[in-house]
């Protein structure tokens, strides 16, 4: 009997995968990288998406497959990892996370996926094939979130539609577009789970209090969170996704994880929702409806 997954879902840039990391390390527990299963019902549909892409979505998968499965995230035990799933090519996706859990069981399953919250439909459509799960949504600060984004986004790359303000000529990238769009996707898809399955958590609390912040979290999913227990969850660097993997497929989750997968327990500086956003150039502030959403979440 396994135990029912963890998701977490965040907007880009609010740190779910270094806390996914974190309640993965639990001894109870097991952190998977991001799996993707949401971009077709079947692994042979899967695998078509892969094979099309240029995002590196295929990594996360390949490299759970490997560690659990093959021997290990090398390059030989990713090809063993993409040939088992082309064996699996009729299984439907979600059938996936249910092998995984069960290869794991009793531990926990622990995943962010920070893919899902960009379509609502696509959320829904997750949560209504795992119906037990337990739902983290964390949140940030939009100012330094978006600011981080920002940075990212620099440089003669593919900025997704998503990020761009069309009401400027040119188009001004905005990330405060996606925070917005993801966080309400997640608020709407969770708000009819049963309220014990879901919870909010603002990522400057656990910072400012780790200790307290994942004593709390663990409570709530009925996990001990005796002195080992808390060791192990403050080195997310530990988890065999947290760094880079083989060339062949070396992400499988954000990349400031992987660069930096540490918990550092830095307090970010406090921050103002009024005044001009650093990343645009026409000195606009952050948009009402943004305002209000980071005031209900107690930003002020």
């Amino acid at each position: 009997m396994h135990s029912a997954p963890l998701l977490l879902l965040s907007a880009p840039g609010a740190e779910a995968a270094r806390l996914g990391a974190m309640l993965g390390r639990h001894p109870d527990a097991y952190g998977l990288p991001e799996l993707n299963l949401h971009l077709a019902p079947t692994v042979d549909g899967l695998l078509s998406v892969f094979r099309v892409t240029q995002d590196n979505a295929q990594d996360g998968l390949l490299r759970c497959v490997a560690e659990l499965y093959c021997g290990g995230q090398d390059e030989a035990a990713i090809a063993a990892a993409e040939a088992w799933l082309k064996r699996r090519a009729d299984w439907p996706s979600m059938d996936l996370l249910s092998e995984f859990a069960q290869h794991i069981a009793p531990g926990m399953p622990v995943l962010s996926e920070s893919a899902l919250g960009w379509r609502l439909l696509d959320i829904e459509g997750w949560l209504a094939q795992v119906p037990e799960a337990r739902v983290l949504h964390l949140v940030r600060h939009p100012r330094p979130q978006c600011r981080e984004v920002a940075a990212r986004l620099k440089g003669p790359f593919f900025v997704p539609p998503d990020y761009k303000d069309y009401g400027v000529d040119p188009p001004a990238v905005d990330p405060q577009l996606a925070w917005y769009r993801i966080n309400r996707n997640i608020e709407q898809a969770v708000a009819g789970l049963p309220a014990v399955q879901r919870r909010q958590l603002r990522v400057e609390d656990l910072y400012l209090a780790a200790e307290d912040t994942l004593q709390s979290i663990c409570a709530w999913l009925g996990l001990r969170c005796d002195a080992t227990a808390l060791r192990r969850m403050l080195r997310p660097e530990d988890s065999p996704y947290s760094h880079l993997g083989p060339a062949v497929a070396p992400f499988g989750m954000e990349p400031g994880m992987q660069q930096a997968p540490e918990f550092v327990g830095r307090l970010p500086p406090r921050q103002e929702l009024e005044g001009a956003l650093e990343w645009r150039s026409d000195g606009k502030p952050f948009a009402a409806e943004v305002v209000a959403l980071a005031h209900n979440y107690g930003y002020r």
